[in-house]
């Protein structure tokens, strides 16, 4: 009956084990491994290259998924992540489908330096302390990992996510 609706297990399960493996190597092994104070967002640059290349009905779920494992080990303001990520990739998914075609590796480096300053701009507002400072040297990293997965997220993609 699944099957009908378009629904592929293996698709959504190589999907999830790309979110689950990322999010542990973020989370738990960069942080050993890490030698500086301000590490990657992996999640976030998942979430925008998702956005870029498929609809937001058909990775909503991932991106939740995304923000509530990022907001599982957040110390503080659960949900934050979530709801942040899920705007972001739905106003990515929106501009991409609207405005252009062409070029979306500059346009992904766009995104990603938004999202991530949106985010600390948010933190910065909610918790009257600077961390619009840190935004932006995470953002930096942030774009030094980018292409890197990009090139994870295309397989994941035609598996998980289907075409536009």
């Amino acid at each position: 009956m699944l099957a009908n609706r378009g629904f592929n297990l293996s698709r959504w399960m190589s999907c999830g084990i790309l979110i689950a493996v990322l999010g542990l190597f973020q989370l738990n092994i960069l942080y050993f491994l890490w030698p500086f104070t301000i590490k990657p967002d992996l999640l976030l640059i998942l979430v925008i290259v998702m956005a870029m290349n498929s609809e937001f009905r058909k990775i909503a779920g991932y991106v939740l998924f995304c923000g509530l494992l990022k907001d599982t080990f957040a110390l503080r303001l659960f949900g934050f992540n979530s709801l942040l990520f899920s705007l972001e990739a739905f106003w990515v998914g929106y501009i991409c489908r609207r405005l252009y075609y062409q070029e979306k590796a500059w346009f992904g480096f766009i995104f990603l330096a938004s999202a991530g300053l949106f985010n600390y701009l948010i933190l910065t507002i909610i918790l009257k302390r600077p961390y619009i400072l840190i935004g932006l040297a995470e953002t930096v990293l942030n774009c030094l990992f980018f292409p890197i997965i990009e090139k994870l997220y295309p397989a994941g993609r035609r598996q998980a996510a289907g075409d536009r």
